[in-house]
């Protein structure tokens, strides 16, 4: 089942989709431009149901309470530091994400900022911008569907 469910990242809000047990591992789904996360409701479902903790959250620009004025506020940086900021939301500092093949510049700032030993941790292998890149396997039966 989703629930609708609000992620505070600093002075925003972000409105967000979830499924799952609250003490599953966690997996970030970011939409794509001009998405929302209502983008990832079958895969929502899919992983809740698998046991899962899945959120896709409205991102930067997208929930209305997080809707910055100015354009220094959309940087990666900043959109890498919400990703954290959701995980932080959610209890967590391990986490599969996924996206869009558009957010590959944003991935590999995931990457770096985890190699350089921030106090996240991505899991192996799972920043991933397409199915078929060692997501849990929940994941590609709902992207087939």
């Amino acid at each position: 089942m989703i629930e609708a469910i609000e992620l505070t990242v600093g002075s925003h809000r972000h409105s967000a989709l979830a499924s799952g047990p609250a003490g599953g591992e966690v997996v970030l789904l970011l939409h794509g431009f001009p998405e929302t996360s209502y983008e990832w409701r079958a895969q929502l479902e899919a992983l809740g149901e698998a046991g899962y903790r899945a959120v896709a959250p409205d991102q930067r620009g997208y929930a209305a309470g997080a809707r910055p004025a100015t354009l220094d506020e959309y940087a990666v940086d900043r959109l890498v530091d919400d990703v954290f900021g959701f995980a932080d939301a959610v209890g967590t500092d391990r986490f599969h994400l996924v996206g869009q093949p558009r957010h590959g510049q944003r991935f590999q700032a995931f990457r770096v900022r985890d190699a350089q030993g921030g106090r996240h941790h991505l899991l192996p292998g799972q920043a991933a911008t397409r199915p078929s890149f060692g997501l849990p396997s929940a994941y590609h039966r709902s992207r087939s569907s």
